[in-house]
């Protein structure tokens, strides 16, 4: 029997707009994709930017999509 997965990775991009520290601004599915989207940002704005990954439980996301 094969090892399956409880959990998936998700990947934010938090921008500091010096308010009230990091929020989150975007999610993606791959560290790949979220790499371009935080290039896109800050090439675009002034503020600071981070990739922060993520443990989605699996069993979380299966209620959500039935509801």
């Amino acid at each position: 029997m094969a090892y399956q997965r409880k959990t998936i990775d998700e990947y934010e991009i938090q921008g500091n707009y010096s308010y009230h520290g990091f929020e989150v601004v975007t999610t993606e599915a791959t560290y790949r994709e979220a790499k371009i989207q935080v290039k896109c940002y800050r090439e675009n704005e002034p503020y600071e930017f981070k990739i922060v990954k993520k443990r989605i439980k699996i069993e979380t996301l299966n209620k959500d999509i039935t509801k």
